[in-house]
């Protein structure tokens, strides 16, 4: 039993040790896995990878790695598909140099990001063939730039080293407008070790060539000056510049057309340029490739697509850009979309009782020549009950439905108004405050009540479309109307009297006739 106990309590120990020893065996891979890539180090560092915040990830600047010149200051950081919960980070020091604890020491200055990124991750792999790298800049430098120029602000910038030429002039230009009318951006100089290089942002701006806008790099001096010569191009193109772009002095048309995206319509057979003293010469776009462009050049692309048929639609009133605007035909607008385009309704607008004048077409104007206002019968449109039709007009009320528009309407947005006019044989005319649903009793009483002239059987409702009146035929008052109280007929009772004098006149004359005849017989009858 002893020996049993004993041969027991040294099977437990041994199981112990046995234990300690297979992690420590572990560790011991584990750690030299990482100490294979480490160049000699013989300490392995790392730093916990820590999560970072959605502000973070937005503040990491995205650059394009193939042009992206690595220098001082810059922060890289490598992690390990084994260990992703790792980062390893280092900043790229004055001499160029990375150092990155636990990994080695690289040399990447003045070398694209791209390069760097392959020649570290060739290296660690080499360590380790299975592993997976991603290599990111965290951090880019901060880079000190003289920016000089009769247009921008003349002086030296810290700027973020993530940050162009184009962004730089921007932030040192002294209007924002003034980019492409006063600095020459198609012949900006960079001098930098004493080396001048010429770029054409032109290219970046039109077409995102990243090589024509570099990256901004410690020392630079970034000079511009004003163009000299001009050329326009117009016609079926489009392109983010003005019409007008700087020449440069070996410039051709070839080139330049690189610069501008040709519409799907454009015709390249039919390619016109104008110059100063020189008849219009006609191109192809191939015969143009090669031409060298001049200054004041005026380039015009023909296209093959039908000419727009446009209509026009005035607009006056209370809106903020009265005036006449082209529509397409073909389009439906309404006169609502016209408001909008314009600017929309001033305070003082009212939006509620917006109309359209149109000219009716469906009248005979031969047939009203000589006709008063008053004597065209209203009538309501077949096609639209809210259509008012009177003379050779028609007024269109907008107070619910949209109306397509037509060619030459006039949309009419009149001022706000809070009262109704009563005028003609009334006390006291003028103007009285609006109240809604009353009657034209009520506002004739307002104004003192008819005067003794008045025919009060006829009195009318009128609303003044601007220069236009039309008569109402429901009686309906709404604010601005005009409640208008005519004359009573001053001959009435002499019309009366010359009923009366005629019927005498007529019984006088028959009487008469009658007496005539009754004489002439007695004469027949003596004469017999």
């Amino acid at each position: 039993m002893i020996i049993f106990r004993k041969y027991e309590l040294n099977s437990g120990l041994l199981r112990r040790l046995l234990t300690a020893s297979v992690l420590c065996a572990v560790s011991q891979l584990y750690a030299q896995d990482f100490r294979s890539a480490s160049s000699g180090v013989n300490q392995l560092s790392y730093q916990i990878l820590q999560p970072r915040s959605s502000a973070d990830v937005k503040s990491v600047p995205s650059v394009d790695p193939a042009i992206y010149i690595l220098g001082s200051g810059d922060v890289i950081e490598i992690r390990s598909s084994k260990t992703p919960w790792n980062v390893y980070s280092g900043t790229v020091n004055e001499a160029g140099g990375l150092f990155i604890p636990g990994l080695g020491k690289f040399d990447v200055g003045n070398k694209p990001f791209e390069t760097a990124r392959k020649e570290i991750t060739g290296f660690l792999l080499q360590q380790n063939p299975k592993d997976e790298i991603d290599i990111t800049l965290s951090v880019p430098k901060q880079v000190e730039v003289i920016v000089t120029g009769d247009a921008v602000k003349s002086g030296s910038f810290r700027l973020n080293g993530a940050l162009r030429i184009l962004d730089a002039l921007k932030i040192a230009i002294k209007d924002s407008m003034s980019l492409f009318s006063d600095i020459h951006y198609r012949n900006v100089s960079v001098t930098l070790r004493g080396k001048t290089t010429y770029y054409d942002l032109s290219g970046f701006i039109s077409n995102g060539v990243g090589t024509e806008n570099p990256y901004l790099f410690s020392g630079a001096i970034i000079s511009v000056s004003p163009p000299t010569k001009w050329l326009t191009i117009s016609g079926a193109i489009s392109s983010p510049f003005p019409e007008s772009i700087p020449v440069r002095e070996d410039d051709t048309y070839g080139a330049i057309f690189k610069l501008f995206k040709l519409t799907e319509y454009a015709d390249t057979t039919n390619i016109l340029i104008y110059r100063s003293g020189i008849q219009v010469t006609r191109y192809t776009l191939s015969q143009l490739s090669g031409e060298k462009a001049k200054d004041l050049d005026y380039v015009v692309i023909g296209s093959n697509k039908p000419p727009k048929q446009l209509i026009q639609v005035s607009i006056k009133g209370e809106v903020k850009n009265p005036g006449t605007y082209p529509l397409a035909t073909g389009s439906v607008f309404s006169a609502r979309e016209v408001i909008s385009v314009s600017g929309g309704v001033t305070e003082n607008g009212d939006s509620s009782r917006v109309y359209i004048i149109r000219k009716d077409p469906l009248g005979n104007l031969s047939n009203r020549i000589g006709k008063e206002f008053g004597d065209q019968p209203l009538r309501k449109d077949p096609l639209n009950q809210r259509m008012i039709a009177s003379g050779d007009y028609r007024i269109i009320p907008l107070r619910t439905a949209s109306v397509a528009l037509a060619n030459d309407d006039v949309i009419i947005v009149p001022e706000v108004s809070k009262t109704v006019f009563v005028s003609g044989n009334v006390r006291k005319p003028g103007a009285y405050q609006y109240a809604k649903g009353e009657s034209m009793k009520y506002y004739i009483k307002l104004a003192g009540g008819a005067t003794k002239k008045a025919d009060r059987k006829n009195c009318s409702i009128v609303t003044a479309y601007s220069d236009y009146w039309v008569v109402k035929t429901t009686p309906d008052i709404e604010a601005g109307d005009l409640i208008l109280v005519p004359n009573r007929p001053q001959n009435e009772r002499l019309r009366n009297y010359e009923i009366v004098i005629r019927s005498i006149y007529y019984i006088a004359t028959t009487i008469s006739v009658g007496i005539a005849l009754g004489r002439t017989l007695d004469l027949i009858e003596d004469n017999d």
